[in-house]
């Protein structure tokens, strides 16, 4: 099966358009007639007349599922066009049709011509296959649950490649998606592509009729959004298969848990076999949570249990300074879309003290969601940091609670400030004027020390952050290190560019949201963010940096460094307004 890339195509296409009619028009690019179910081919639609049409409409686009991965413009001196390409992933079997497709372009409406395109199956074999499987098959709205998703695998001599599973769930508006918050065994674990992303997976052993596979499977978190009885799209694999060779070959499962193995690999020999499987269909009933009872404060968190308990670092402490209040979460085995409310919404803390806007996001520490917050006394007369109190609903109970810490006795002490009149005059003998003249260069020592101090007090205040935000201040600069090394790179240079900015991104997670840089996604990201108050077009932006890095590693043949400086430069401009407002936060 032959395949142009969609940069090709666009490429003969722009050639030609300089000997065709000025005319307005939209053209639908396949990079491939002919496909296998589960694979996915970038289709591009370029608009001839226009540099700056409207977003193609998809919504007529039934046979195939749909996902944006760029857009660009194009201006010659013979033609103004714009490209806007897609990752098509068939629904079924047989020939399908790319319709007619709209766009609104100097004013006028075009469309396309239809596109026809052939899926064909994949060899079946039983020895694959999927199984996806939730810890409950009814719950509350915004009661995490667990879907474990495993593949089976009875593969002795082959090498395994070109992996790619799709978890619809992953995408789906209807719930939020978190990683587990246990720890996958590194010994037994493997990097596996999941749904243009990558999850840690872990090797295992399982029995299916009698027949023993290989398993390697992962969790998920899920939190349903809505109440209704939700059909759950099927997840499907497809891969190919390679004789494995007898030089230094390594068998696919002794790959370590770090994301360099085949399964990611999308080059194949000329002689390869594709598999495909698709796990059953799952129903989850999602029912919606109470309103008698439920607290004016409740934010919509769900759990079976909740404790919480506070600490500050001294009992002790100087009216105006600073002190850090420890709020440690601990609710069994579901804790990742845990928040602690603002303290400044809390009775008792606002009243008391000053409490910066800023805050370090939650980490999760021995099976407990840790948050920390900067204090400072407003008056002598605090005599206790209050209980911290976070509302939630217990579905074993099918009751509102309150989960509450207990108060912290605090001692506040005048801050003590030296005068000239600590110092006591005494007749001039040179033993007085010796300890006057110590005295006074003590004194100025006391204030030079002093108004460093302050200064740097001042500082601390007019910034309003808390000490552990400050530890993340080398996150940007770090990334905006990793940004400016690729745009200096040349042209041959770039074969791993897109790599790399997930890379880097990944380590800027770590620093500025304590994510861990292993396995992530959007979602994670996303969601963390949109609590910081980034805006909603900054993280349309950020969800277009993530797909053109996965676009360029699952999408089937786009070349890398085709955008990769209009990407990077996206990627900057978007971390750039991510900093603003988490600056501002």
């Amino acid at each position: 099966m032959i395949k142009l890339t969609g940069r090709i195509l666009i490429a003969v296409v722009l050639a030609l358009t300089p000997y065709l009619a000025e005319a307005v028009s939209v053209q639908t690019i396949a990079e491939s007639k002919t496909m296998y179910l589960g694979e996915s081919i970038t289709v591009t639609l370029l608009v001839n007349g226009d540099e700056a049409p409207s977003k193609p409409n998809l919504g007529n686009v039934e046979d195939f599922y749909t996902r944006f991965a760029s857009g660009e413009s194009i201006v010659t001196e013979d033609q103004r066009s714009c490209a806007f390409q897609y990752l098509f992933v068939p629904k079924r079997v047989g020939e399908l049709v790319i319709p007619p497709i709209g766009v609104k372009a100097d004013g006028q409406k075009v469309y396309s011509e239809t596109v026809k395109i052939t899926v064909l199956p994949p060899e079946e074999t039983d020895r694959i296959r999927l199984a996806t499987t939730l810890s409950k098959t009814k719950c509350f709205v915004g009661e995490p649950i667990t879907l474990t998703t495993t593949w089976y695998v009875d593969f002795q001599n082959e090498v395994i490649k070109a992996v790619d599973l799709r978890l619809p769930l992953m995408r789906d508006p209807r719930f939020d998606v978190h990683d587990p918050s246990q720890p996958v065994d590194d010994s037994m674990s493997i990097g596996l592509p999941v749904s243009g992303s990558r999850v840690m997976a872990v090797r295992g052993k399982g029995v299916i009729g009698g027949q023993e596979f290989t398993t390697i499977s992962f969790k998920k978190v899920v939190v349903p959004l809505k109440a209704g009885r939700i059909e759950i799209p099927q997840a499907t694999l497809i891969c190919a298969t390679i004789q494995a060779g007898t030089r230094n070959k390594r068998a696919w499962n002794q790959y370590p848990s770090y994301f360099d193995n085949d399964f990611f690999d999308k080059d194949l020999a000329a002689k390869h076999k594709k598999h495909f499987t698709m796990a059953q269909a799952i129903e989850l009933e999602v029912v919606d949570l109470p309103n008698e009872g439920r607290p004016v404060s409740f934010s919509g968190l769900v759990l079976d249990s909740c404790e919480i308990s506070t600490s500050v670092e001294t009992p002790t402490v100087s009216l105006g300074a600073p002190f850090t209040l420890t709020v440690k979460v601990s609710a069994g085995e579901y804790i990742e879309n845990i928040e602690v409310p603002p303290l400044s919404t809390l009775p008792d803390f606002d009243d008391a003290f000053e409490i910066p806007s800023d805050r370090a996001a939650g980490r999760i520490t021995d099976g407990a969601k840790v948050f920390t917050q900067t204090l400072r006394t407003k008056s002598i007369d605090v005599k206790a940091v209050p209980p911290v109190k976070l509302d939630y609903f217990n579905p074993v109970r099918g009751t509102f609670e309150v989960a509450q810490s207990q108060a912290i006795p605090l001692t506040v002490k005048e801050s003590h400030v030296v005068s000239g009149a600590d110092l006591v005059e005494s007749p001039a003998d040179d033993s007085n004027l010796m300890r006057n003249a110590i005295g006074a260069v003590l004194l100025l020592l006391m204030f030079l020390l002093g108004s460093g101090a302050t200064l740097l007090f001042v500082r601390k205040r007019e910034g309003n952050i808390d000490p552990a935000i400050l530890r993340t201040k080398g996150a940007y600069p770090a990334f905006k290190k990793g940004i400016d090394e690729l745009q200096k790179r040349g042209p041959d240079e770039t074969a791993d560019a897109y790599d790399i900015i997930e890379k880097t991104l990944r380590g800027y997670w770590a620093q500025r949201l304590q994510i861990p840089p292993g396995a992530f996604t959007y979602t994670d990201v996303a969601n963390r963010l949109a609590t910081l108050g980034v805006a909603k077009e900054t993280l349309s932006n950020l969800r277009g940096v993530f797909d053109a890095c996965h676009a360029q590693r699952f999408g089937g043949g786009t070349s890398a460094n085709a955008n990769l400086l209009a990407d990077l430069v996206v990627a900057e401009k978007t971390i750039g307004a991510i900093e603003n407002a988490l600056e501002r936060s």
